[in-house]
């Protein structure tokens, strides 16, 4: 029985990212930091235990254990509660790309996962707002074309946005909207049909020209990207990219899935020299990495 329990803790240690280590050990790249799971919140055994033997009621009315953070809370965790591990964490990875992009007046850092539902939407928007409160000018595009869960987060729904502008049909600051508090800016996507063609989209000259035209009115370009392994909208995107930020679930991503997306992507996976000398070697893509009970950020630098 000892054996079998050790045999699986070995598999799951070789399948899965368990520790900083294992991020430098099989994708050759230094961990930021972890995250905490936001969301639902989990129960204790000992919170169990407790209740069982309470002699009253428990009262339901005030136990929110089973109830989902709303997701505009969710993008601004950072904003709110700057003390809190995810805040310090998230200026750690702002602290690596200040580091590593030294000397740029303004950077573009798009924001990836290998996988749907790892959490990057949600890390994208406290990140760029976490920025935007430091008084840095920071524009947050939603570029996720296929889900674009930040601009679903708005109310009411865009009518313009992304597609619009790099289509030509608007200008670009039309479809901006401004957080009032942080004075954020977010270039949403508005609700269109027949979008197929994405990854064409997001590598056009009307995205590069935007692109160019946002460096010179904003510090910081945040963009959310479409996940690696499903489409190549990351992939078609990244010429005009200074770095990645790249979220991965602890414990549930497989690592080899994650080595082998990046190994295909070399345009994600490495830097070019001549643009990034500052780097000494090093690729251009942050991961950050997201624990299921407690989170975790990692960055290829």
């Amino acid at each position: 029985m000892l054996g079998a329990v050790i045999a699986g803790l070995q598999e799951f240690h070789e399948r899965f990212f368990r520790l900083e280590e294992d991020v430098r050990a099989v994708l050759g790249h230094k961990s930021l930091g972890y995250l905490p799971l936001i969301g639902k919140k989990t129960v204790s055994m000992w919170s169990k235990t407790r209740e069982r033997l309470s002699k009253s009621e428990p009262d339901r009315t005030d136990t929110p254990t089973d109830a989902d953070i709303p997701l505009t809370r969710m993008t601004r965790i950072a904003v709110d509660a700057p003390r809190s591990a995810f805040a310090e964490t998230l200026r750690n990875a702002k602290l690596a790309s200040d580091v590593i992009l030294q000397g740029r007046p303004n950077r573009v850092i798009g924001v990836v996962s290998a996988l749907p539902g790892e959490g990057k939407s949600t890390i994208a928007a406290n990140f760029a707002g976490l920025l935007a409160a430091s008084g840095k000018r920071t524009l947050l595009i939603d570029a996720d074309i296929r889900n674009p869960a930040i601009s679903r987060m708005i109310s009411p729904a865009p009518k313009t946005g992304l597609v619009e502008a790099v289509l030509g049909e608007e200008e670009w600051t039309a479809g901006l909207r401004v957080d009032p508090q942080t004075r954020l800016a977010i270039l949403p996507i508005a609700p269109r049909e027949h979008l197929y063609h994405t990854n064409e989209l997001l590598a056009s000259p009307g995205m590069e020209m935007l692109i160019a035209n946002a460096r010179k009115s904003f510090d910081y370009v945040i963009v959310d990207l479409a996940p690696l392994a499903p489409v190549i909208d990351a992939k078609a995107f990244s010429p005009f990219a200074d770095g990645f930020l790249m979220v991965i679930e602890w414990g549930k991503t497989p690592a080899r899935l994650v080595r082998d997306v990046l190994h295909s992507d070399p345009a994600i996976q490495r830097q070019d020299p001549r643009r990034h000398a500052q780097q000494d070697g090093y690729g251009r893509t942050w991961k950050v990495q997201r624990l299921r009970r407690g989170g975790k950020i990692s960055q290829e630098l």
